[in-house]
């Protein structure tokens, strides 16, 4: 059988094989429908995805939680930094895409999770046919009902969103966020500085145009009464890629001022070299 070359356009399997990332086409399927395999950083659970050739392929090693999509580790994240529990919780995930999140935390114990999202066809299978999970694809935020969200306000809303800032997202939070519950957000600052704060790349290098983004993230937030409770880095970086925040609310003031300076810094750090 002629050996697959890596410099052409090939099946996701195929090109695992190919990359010496599996040891067979069968052992990579398993891997790819397992959703422990990255695509330029987003999981990808069909084997018959068309890769090209300068595309990154990673897999997710075994001894880290596997969620069904990279966003879960980001929010793992979160639940280690913040201490989060979601045990017996109603959530809204919005900008669920292939499910990370939603995966996250239901593994920390959500009893109900409203998967929001713009586009279709994008939820993992395995929690499509999860009875926790109700799939509001095809949902742009700014449309979405309470009463698509069974009616009563989650005590618990996390947001992973690319392609519009999160000061269009927030005000609307009040309207599905419980009084006693929290928020987590994904910030990207490349949608949030504009254009200028940008390289040729689309990402956000300066640390000033990183702080600048979370600040305009978290004023938007107080407009609204959410408060800062906590402000970490999203692990999943570096090699080109854009620095992301994590930021955690809540609508009673906090005793303690986040540093988002610190963190930006502790960021940079983490990433040097990587």
């Amino acid at each position: 059988m002629e050996t697959p070359n890596p410099a052409e356009r090939l099946r996701l399997d195929v090109a695992l094989v190919a990359r010496s990332l599996a040891a067979s086409r069968t052992v990579a399927q398993r891997m790819v429908t397992d959703g422990r395999v990255l695509v330029n950083g987003t999981v990808c659970v069909k084997p018959s995805c068309m890769v090209e050739p300068g595309w990154d392929i990673e897999i997710q090693a075994t001894d880290t939680p596997q969620f069904v999509g990279q966003g879960g580790l980001k929010l793992q994240r979160a639940v280690e930094v913040f201490s989060l529990d979601f045990q017996g919780l109603r959530v809204i995930d919005l900008g669920a895409s292939t499910g990370g999140f939603t995966h996250c935390a239901l593994e920390h114990g959500a009893t109900q999770v409203w998967a929001v999202d713009v586009g279709t066809a994008q939820l993992h299978p395995s929690l499509q046919n999860d009875s926790r999970v109700v799939s509001l694809e095809g949902t742009h935020v700014k449309d979405l009902t309470l009463a698509q969200c069974g009616g009563r306000m989650a005590e618990a809303l996390v947001a992973d969103l690319s392609f519009i800032s999160l000061t269009y997202v927030i005000p609307r939070i009040p309207e599905f966020l419980a009084a006693d519950g929290f928020a987590v957000l994904l910030v990207k600052p490349q949608f949030e500085v504009g254009p200028k704060g940008l390289d040729r790349h689309g990402v956000v290098r300066r640390g000033t145009d990183q702080l600048r983004a979370i600040t305009r993230v978290v004023d938007a937030a107080r407009i609204v009464g959410l408060y800062p409770h906590g402000l970490t880095f999203s692990p999943l970086g570096g090699k080109g890629r854009n620095t992301e925040y994590l930021l955690y609310l809540r609508f009673s003031p906090s005793p303690r001022q986040i540093d988002a300076l610190r963190v930006v810094q502790e960021a940079e750090g983490y990433f040097r070299g990587r």
